[in-house]
């Protein structure tokens, strides 16, 4: 049965990588798949999502790093921070960035709060 080495070596999950890009497919229920095309479909329906998401961030990431000058690596983490900080889905914020264009009240806090704790230590330094 395709997939049953999911419920032999007892995985709830296991990381596919397409390149530089790596995905988690995840177990949906505890049942187990009827047959291939229930498996294959489950499957093709996460990796486009993930697919999806990913496209989402990656032109947010377009968008900080023209708004910020920043450079790519950067950008995700901001945009990362900022999600985890705030409890925010990754994916609901870029998408938020993309559909505005601006940036969002989360990051600017975090921007504003990196920008006085950057003035803080400089004036220690003095």
């Amino acid at each position: 049965m395709i997939g049953g080495w999911l419920d032999e070596a007892e995985l709830a999950s296991c990381r596919v990588h397409f390149g530089e890009r790596s995905y988690v497919l995840v177990r949906p229920s505890e049942r187990k798949p009827q047959d291939a095309v229930e498996f294959l479909l489950e499957r093709t329906i996460q990796l486009q999502t993930a697919l999806e998401s990913r496209i989402v961030i990656e032109q947010a990431k377009g968008v900080l790093v023209g708004r910020l000058s920043s450079d790519v690596d950067s950008a995700f983490e901001l945009l990362r921070r900022a999600a985890r900080n705030n409890g925010i889905k990754l994916h609901e914020l870029a998408a938020g960035i993309v559909a505005s264009g601006e940036l969002p009240t989360e990051i600017r806090k975090l921007l504003e709060g990196e920008e006085r704790r950057r003035a803080s230590e400089a004036e220690r330094e003095r």
